[in-house]
This record gives C-alpha cells, structure tokens and sequence, in this order.
C-alpha cells in the first residue's frame, strides 16, 4: 500500500508536466536531496536515463519528433498505469501521444530530476525515489493551464515522494515501466 501511494505521487508530477491536471508542491527547500552515487555505481543505464530525460525535456528548440522519441527511448517496450498490477494494457503509444500534445504546447523551463535513493527488486527492476522540479509555461497561441513551478519527490521536506520502477528489457537496457499516474493516459 505505501509504495502504491509512493508510485501514485511520482505519477501525479508528470502528469503535472504533461497537463493532466493535479496540483504542485511548494517547497522551502530549492536543492532537495542528493543524488544517489551509489544509483549511478551500480545502475549507470538507469542513472544516465535521468540525464537524457531532463536534457530532452528540456531542449525546446530540438524538432518535436526528435525531442518525443528521446524522451520515450527510456520508456519500456510496455508501460502501465499504476493501478495495471496484473499488467494486462500497454499503453505505451497512449503516453507517446499524450505526451507529444503536451510538448507541442507548453515551454519547459527546468526539468529538474534526482534520483535520490533505490530499492533493488532483483536482477530485472529498480525502484527509485525521484526529486523532481517542473517548470513550464504555455507557448503563446497554444492553449493550456499549468503553467508554474512544481516540486515534488523530497518527503524530508514534507513533499509526497516519487517513485519510478525500472526494468532491464530484452536488449540489456533499463527502462521506466511503472510508476505514471493513471490520468496521464
């Protein structure tokens, strides 16, 4: 139940970040945690995935195509929703699409992603707790309401953790699999 309530969280920030409504955090607390070396020691894949996300998210002037295919380059072959425990509906394509239109729409400012601590499930998935600061605004002519800055992730500063469950597929790379709020779909 708490790591449902945890997964729940993580994916109430990128559905933030993809427009699906929720609200933000505040925090006192503009660095948050520090990042988890030993993530980056013995996962180094997945730790690399946090750069290339933020990096993409956060290039508004890559070609949209380019800038969506990078950002679901760390996505599994098969993504669910949180509530998916049976993992019976991919809905990879779904998220692909969703999140395209949101890119399409909104600037982002900062995408600020740490991956703080992680819990080795076994050899084939990860779960990591995930500091994240979204900044965004809509680009003029397009429409949209989220605009703002939200902090989410750093439960010592009171905020609502994230956690993204990390899956080592058929190529021998990590990919996020679970952990988006069931509204980005």
């Amino acid at each position: 139940m708490k790591l449902l309530k945890l997964t729940l969280v993580m994916i109430l920030s990128l559905a933030m970040l993809t427009g699906c409504g929720g609200g933000g955090g505040g925090s006192s607390n503009p660095t948050g945690p520090a990042p988890d070396l030993t993530l980056q020691e013995a996962y180094p894949g997945i730790y690399a995935s946090y750069s290339l996300m933020q990096t993409t998210m956060e290039d508004n002037d890559l070609n949209l195509d380019d800038r969506i295919n990078s950002f679901m380059s760390v996505i599994a072959e098969k993504i669910y929703l949180i509530s998916d425990t049976a993992k019976e509906t991919d809905k990879r394509t779904v998220l692909y699409n969703k999140t395209k239109d949101r890119l399409d729409r909104y600037t982002v400012n900062s995408w600020n992603l740490v991956p703080f601590a992680h819990t080795k499930i076994d050899d084939k998935t990860v779960q990591v707790n995930t500091r994240m600061v979204l900044s965004f605004t809509v680009i003029p002519g397009k429409v949209g309401d989220k605009s703002g800055t939200y902090y989410f992730g750093d439960t010592s500063n009171g905020e609502a953790p994230i956690v993204f469950t990390w899956v080592k597929e058929a190529d021998d790379k990590w990919r996020l699999q679970q952990g988006f709020p069931d509204d980005v779909f």
